[in-house]
């Protein structure tokens, strides 16, 4: 018995250009069929070539420490209960708060040219 198709749609397929160029290639490959639309989220991977890892520093005594929350319920509070006890601990300098202002989103530029100017030692984390 040979199947029937009672409907054709035309499908177009986009790229979603989600990531900076600097993080490179394409993160969402969208499917628009009708008034459905399918997206599948499998992003690219980075190369080690593509950054570098900071040394560890051998103290955090003296350091500015940077905390980086990402909008989602209670990170705020995680993070400064943690910059808290990490600045009684280790006598860190200061501390300066940073905001992601979403969590589905990469960090804005001039957020993480401020944290690069401002920080030695960044810590980020999720609520929830």
């Amino acid at each position: 018995m040979q199947a029937r198709v009672y409907y054709k749609y035309n499908a177009t397929i986009s790229y979603a250009h989600r990531l900076e160029k600097s993080l490179g290639g394409n993160m969402a490959e969208t499917v628009t069929v009708r008034n459905m639309r399918l997206v599948n989220p499998t992003g690219t991977s980075l190369s080690s070539g593509d950054f570098q890892l900071n040394e560890r520093p051998d103290t955090l005594s003296g350091k500015t420490l940077g905390l980086l929350e990402n909008s989602k319920a209670n990170s705020d509070k995680v993070l400064h209960d943690l910059g808290q006890m990490l600045k009684e601990k280790y006598d860190l300098k200061d501390i300066v708060y940073f905001n992601k202002h979403s969590a589905s989103l990469p960090t804005k530029p001039d957020v993480v040219q401020d944290m690069i100017n401002k920080v030695d030692i960044l810590i980020t984390g999720i609520g929830d």
